[in-house]
């Protein structure tokens, strides 16, 4: 049997995983005769859930739901250059058989050809190489920073969620802890926000009012802490001061006092030095890499995608079952022809942005066949 009807058969006859320990493969080769080299051909074109058991395609999705997850991937990637996997299980919730953790979908997106790391406390990224992980969070911090200016200083988490789409809560927080040192969380009418330490309008004799609780601290040989601070604070302006002014983070209020400090005295240690001593103590990011079965598979699969990288063997199918597709030919032709997408996708009980992805890829078929010399099956390039 070649690979591809022993993997037919696999999952006719294991559809809930496959095991691949020798008890297994006994019984199994009472179904299913093969040998014991074909087992890595299988394991190259199926991946392992956190559970234990090895899946393939087939066995977790159909082409409309697969080309569906896919083509989101594909458009965040496209648009943000990395998302949160996360978000994207959100979407597909239930969709997919045996799927069902975020840890699972990261595995299933490696098996298609994806990269996915872990990143600190932001949990799983899906990116697009050769840009690093880092350099896209770094950007999209720069960008959340440049709202949180225009809205003179203060954000709701809402507003932000609602513009980032494709990141998890808790990797927005990730980005924010990590890359926006001078933003912090705070809550205005009851709203969470995010808030700058330059939007705080604090009273305008702060500076002088902290220098001379800082400087009495010192000469008298008291430590300059966020409680005692606080409690002189609230003496001179008789109110809660950090209540007040949204203060409730301890980092967040000594950045604000070390960077208001005018006096002679090195107390306050550096809002970026603490948050190293802090990261180095988290897991560091670890890049979640492919197996080495998969990695030499596509090597020898030969097909090389539109970016100039290898395709896995899994995408390359699900291309090539686009672009050979009568179904997906004819919406080409009708769309080229001046019909909307929106009437295709109605008439066929599909949302728009899937039909619109089946024609995407039925043109990278077309186009990555040319760029590999490879005649195309099926149906002609519309």
């Amino acid at each position: 049997m070649t690979t591809a009807e022993l993997l037919a058969a696999v999952a006719r006859e294991c559809p809930n995983g496959v095991s691949f320990d020798p008890m297994a493969m006994r019984l199994l080769r009472q179904k299913v005769p093969f040998e014991d080299w074909q087992i890595e051909n299988l394991k190259a074109e199926m991946f392992q859930l956190r559970n234990g058991l090895w899946f393939s395609r087939e066995m977790v999705s159909g082409d409309e739901p697969l080309l569906a997850f896919h083509g989101q991937a594909m458009e965040w990637l496209k648009e943000y250059s990395c998302f949160s996997v996360e978000q994207l299980f959100k979407n597909f919730c239930g969709v997919f058989r045996h799927i069902v953790t975020p840890e699972d979908c990261a595995a299933f997106l490696r098996h298609l050809g994806f990269a996915v790391a872990v990143w600190k406390k932001g949990g799983y990224f899906c990116f697009k190489p050769p840009s690093s992980l880092d350099d896209s969070l770094l950007a999209i911090s720069e960008a959340i920073a440049g709202w949180i200016e225009e809205a003179d200083g203060t954000l709701t988490f809402h507003e932000i969620e609602q513009a980032m789409p494709h990141l998890s809560a808790e990797a927005l927080e990730s980005i924010r802890v990590h890359f926006l040192p001078e933003v912090h969380e705070t809550e205005v009418g009851g709203m969470p926000c995010w808030c700058s330490t330059e939007g705080i309008p604090l009273p305008e004799d702060f500076s002088e009012i902290l220098t001379t609780a800082v400087d009495t601290l010192v000469e008298l040989n008291e430590k300059v802490s966020a409680a005692k601070l606080e409690f002189a604070l609230n003496l001179f302006y008789r109110i809660h001061l950090r209540e007040e002014y949204a203060l409730k983070d301890n980092d967040t209020f000594m950045r604000v006092c070390a960077k208001h400090y005018q006096g002679r005295y090195d107390v306050f240690p550096k809002g970026r030095r603490l948050r190293l001593e802090r990261a180095d103590k988290q897991d560091e990011y670890q890049t979640v890499k492919m197996s080495p079965h998969t990695k030499v598979h596509e090597l020898e699969n030969g097909i090389i995608g539109l970016e100039g990288r290898p395709l896995s063997p899994s995408t390359w199918r699900l291309f090539k079952s686009v672009g050979s597709s009568p179904r997906v030919a004819e919406w080409v032709r009708r769309v080229e022809n001046g019909e909307s997408v929106e009437k295709i996708a109605n008439e066929n009980g599909l949302t728009v942005s899937t039909v619109r992805q089946y024609i995407k890829n039925h043109d990278r078929y077309f186009l990555i066949c040319e760029k590999n010399s490879i005649v195309p099956k099926g149906t002609a390039n519309v």
